[in-house]
């Protein structure tokens, strides 16, 4: 069975004597190219006409992050492709340290962002209900058992856009991680590049599992400053655009 929920550990991973539950990763990519099925209300309203673009690179992102927890003997739980379903998600959350989701970001600008999801693989077998349509939405989100979450890490276009401007203004995906129980998160304020998300989040994570290697706390803030750099110092990806999307929500440490 599950592992009870725990109060927070001042932003240790994997430390000695934790529990079990703080040493566990969840990653996930989902396959954006599984049919989403045109009768999907969410999907009319979105204008997806059953169908969202690849996300190669989420796979990939993914992987690199698996590597480098595995290194810190953390357990990892890969949903990939067929697997990443809004069910498997739900069921698999409770207790997670670190959540990571690679995938489309959704906002909704005509309901205050209350129906604004991260895109999930649908349903194989077309069996839809509201917990399992493929879009993991705001209210969804601020039901999620989040209590263990140290950093959820929203791999996605617009994370932190809500309806209304400033950007970070009105009812954001971050904010929602946030209010279910997430110490801190890390969200977009843009459309994202695949290619160059990839490599921005899987180099930011190996900074970390470095901090890991070394104690058992880890520097978000540094780490994703030094991986914007790195990002900036390709010659594919200087313009701010690729670079300067993600921010931190909540404590470095």
């Amino acid at each position: 069975g599950e592992a009870p929920a725990e109060p927070r550990n001042g932003g240790k991973l994997g430390s000695a004597g934790a529990s079990p539950s703080r040493n566990q990763a969840l990653l996930i990519a989902s396959d954006q190219s599984a049919d989403r099925g045109e009768e999907l209300t969410r999907d009319v309203m979105y204008g997806l006409r059953g169908s969202l673009p690849p996300l190669p690179g989420t796979a990939r992102e993914c992987a690199r992050l698996a590597e480098c927890f595995e290194r810190r003997d953390m357990t990892v739980k890969l949903l990939l492709a067929a697997h990443a379903t809004e069910v498997q998600f739900v069921e698999s959350v409770r207790g997670c340290g670190l959540v990571h989701l690679a995938a489309h970001g959704l906002v909704d600008e005509r309901y205050g962002n209350l129906f604004g999801a991260i895109a999930l693989t649908p349903p194989m077998d077309a069996t839809l209900s509201e917990g399992n349509d493929g879009f993991l939405s705001y209210n969804e989100i601020l039901q999620l058992p989040l209590a263990d979450c140290e950093l959820a890490v929203l791999s996605a276009c617009q994370t932190n856009v809500g309806p209304d401007r400033p950007l970070e203004a009105g009812s954001t995906l971050a904010q929602a991680f946030l209010a279910a129980g997430a110490r801190r998160v890390i969200a977009s304020h843009w459309k994202v590049s695949d290619d160059s998300t990839a490599d921005l989040v899987a180099g930011c994570f190996e900074l970390i599992a470095d901090d890991l290697a070394k104690s058992d706390r880890f520097d978000v803030t540094s780490s994703l400053h030094e991986a914007k750099l790195k990002v900036r110092h390709d010659p594919r990806w200087q313009a701010p655009f690729y670079w300067a999307s993600f921010v931190l929500l909540g404590p470095s440490h």
